[in-house]
């Protein structure tokens, strides 16, 4: 797919960072109440980006915009690392990280340090930057900058691209690592809040989204835990409406 739709050596560049992502993960502190936000989940979201935008439709975006909105899949929570900022973060909760991961992601990919690290080009960093902070619903996508002129480069349409993160992390509702049963139960027992609570009951029992064109329809399968339609009626509910006040915010 990268192949397919990136530019000259534009694939290089985000296996680059799809490596820098992992290698972070890989040593960061566990999220205790949290599910699934690690590379697995940029993985995820990237595909889901493919989903959303077949490839004529990925044509239709510029190179640059093309590379950009991939970087950001990879890029967007990276804010959900806790030492992501060194002595920085320590005086910070976990709800606290989780509640502005889209502005560190954001100060992290705006960070020059890390540019010659991620194989970015400074000119591309603050378009990429707002991207990543605007991927959470939490933002007004209304106040995102329509579009960024780039020197060397032209308009890069950040509301827009902004708008397709959004709707691919929302789409993203299934983890592919599963969740276990021992391990709920547990956070449950020690005070896991209901935000939390909802997004393990999302996990464990999502299975993916489909989307069809036309007419555009998005189908959301879930496990049934029971065999009864009525146990997870309620959920099925509450991801539909999730998902449409995304799309709502998106529009």
């Amino acid at each position: 797919k990268r192949r397919a739709i990136l530019k000259g050596d534009d694939t290089k560049r985000l296996e680059i960072i799809c490596e820098y992502v992992r290698g972070k993960w890989s040593v960061a502190p566990e999220l205790k109440y949290y599910t699934l936000h690690d590379h697995r989940h940029s993985e995820r979201v990237e595909w889901e980006l493919y989903e959303l935008l077949p490839e004529e439709q990925f044509t239709k975006l510029t190179p640059e915009e093309r590379f950009l909105l991939l970087d950001s899949a990879w890029l967007h929570d990276i804010g959900m690392i806790q030492n992501l900022f060194g002595d920085e973060d320590k005086k910070l909760t976990e709800r606290e990280v989780r509640e502005t991961h889209h502005i560190r992601s954001q100060q992290y990919v705006n960070s020059t340090a890390v540019w010659p690290v991620l194989g970015l080009r400074p000119e591309e960093t603050t378009s990429l930057g707002i991207i990543c902070l605007y991927h959470r619903k939490a933002e007004d996508l209304r106040k995102c900058n329509e579009k960024i002129p780039v020197p060397g480069i032209g308009q890069i349409r950040t509301r827009l691209l902004a708008a397709y993160l959004r709707l691919a992390d929302a789409l993203r509702i299934a983890d592919v690592s599963g969740v276990p049963e021992k391990e709920f139960r547990t956070n449950l027992i020690m005070g896991m809040d209901p935000e939390s609570t909802f997004h393990w009951l999302k996990s464990k029992y999502a299975q993916g989204t489909s989307l069809t064109e036309e007419p555009f329809t998005i189908t959301i399968f879930l496990k049934n835990p029971n065999g009864s339609p009525e146990n997870i009626e309620p959920l099925g509910k509450f991801l539909c409406e999730e998902i449409q006040e995304e799309l709502d915010s998106s529009m």
